[in-house]
């Protein structure tokens, strides 16, 4: 994706602080065996980092971005 652009919106839900039990969590698909890959903000902060972008969350939408100037 960072061939395209140097700025990427994505969603996903995150990894909470707790780390919840697969039978108490809506994201869990036990009955169709779903696969899937969770991110905590610190995950997302290295790969932002890695790349070296910057990184812009509310918490459900997410933001890579080369742009400095980001509040």
């Amino acid at each position: 994706m960072l061939r395209i652009s140097k700025n990427i919106i994505f969603t996903t839900g995150l990894l909470p602080q707790d780390i919840t039990k697969p039978h108490e969590w809506w994201y869990y698909g036990l009955k169709h065996s779903q696969h899937i890959s969770f991110y905590s903000v610190n995950t997302l902060e290295f790969i932002a980092q890695k790349y070296g972008l910057n990184f812009l969350t509310n918490g459900r939408i997410h933001l890579f971005s080369e742009n400095n100037q980001m509040q």
